[in-house]
């Protein structure tokens, strides 16, 4: 009897960890997607939100691009604290509605065209707050899929966070890829590049009916229960961890070095080339 009881427990935990890395990994699929998606259609975006049609447009589109990475710490932070205070869950449904919210208003903003400069400043809005959101998305989906994996599998289950991002830049990559055998350029300029944007809405609400459908993590429960969850967790981390948190920013830093002089970041020749309309 006892025995059957501790295998039901064992597969009761086992499908709690799976269901809870699914649910996280859908949103790092939308926080891939939203990245790739920018990514892939610079070239567009630079001509519709720029009035520059050459080298200055795409630099300026990466420029509002990478706006999002300088707002990605402080969405750490935010949603670190929303996670550490009121549950995990709660950070994650929030992190992953704002992502898909700012994704689908980039598909719908007027451009240039239209409304003048105020069409480059929304959409530079629209990034920040993408990057306050991803900063959220990946550290919470992290720590939501460890604290909620078997003790022995955690290095296993914490991997999908980046699997699964991957699986987004793939996913993005084939939407453009499917945009431009499917429209012609004057389709793809005039309306066909909101299509992929809009799309996000249906990978969003899949995120958040997964997310919605998990229970908290244990461990987040564990201090509910025994009262320990701290009403202020970004200074107890750094009075008592001040040491890990040092050497994980300076590996973080080697590694993002490494891989960008090895990801084929453009040259100048080659965004001249593709500056050219």
């Amino acid at each position: 009897m006892k025995q059957t009881l501790s295998k039901f427990e064992s597969e009761s935990v086992r499908t709690h960890s799976r269901r809870a890395a699914i649910a996280a990994a859908a949103g790092n699929v939308l926080e891939g997607y939203d990245i790739g998606i920018y990514g892939y259609s610079a070239v567009i975006l630079a001509k519709l939100f720029f009035s520059d049609n050459g080298t200055g447009a795409l630099i300026l589109t990466f420029a509002v691009f990478a706006s999002g990475y300088l707002t990605k710490p402080l969405g750490a932070v935010l949603f670190g604290h929303i996670g550490d205070r009121y549950g995990r869950r709660l950070a994650l449904v929030t992190s992953v509605l704002l992502i898909g919210i700012c994704t689908v208003l980039i598909g719908v903003l007027p451009t240039q065209a239209s409304i003048g400069i105020s069409a480059p400043i929304l959409l530079t809005i629209l990034r920040l707050l993408q990057g306050i959101a991803a900063g959220g998305e990946s550290s919470g989906s992290a720590i939501f899929m460890v604290e909620s994996a078997p003790p022995a599998h955690r290095g296993l289950y914490g991997s999908w966070q980046q699997v699964s991002t991957a699986g987004g830049l793939l996913l993005s990559s084939g939407a453009i890829g499917v945009l431009s055998a499917v429209f012609t350029q004057e389709e793809i300029f005039v309306w066909a590049w909101r299509i992929p944007f809009l799309l996000a809405i249906f990978t969003t609400l899949g995120a958040l009916w997964l997310r919605l459908g998990v229970e908290e993590t244990p461990t987040f429960e564990a201090l509910e229960k025994s009262d320990a969850v701290v009403h202020n967790p970004l200074m107890v981390s750094i009075k008592k961890f001040w040491r890990e948190i040092v050497v994980t920013i300076g590996v973080a830093r080697a590694m993002i070095r490494t891989c960008g002089s090895r990801a084929g970041v453009p040259s100048r020749k080659m965004i001249c080339k593709e500056s050219e309309f």
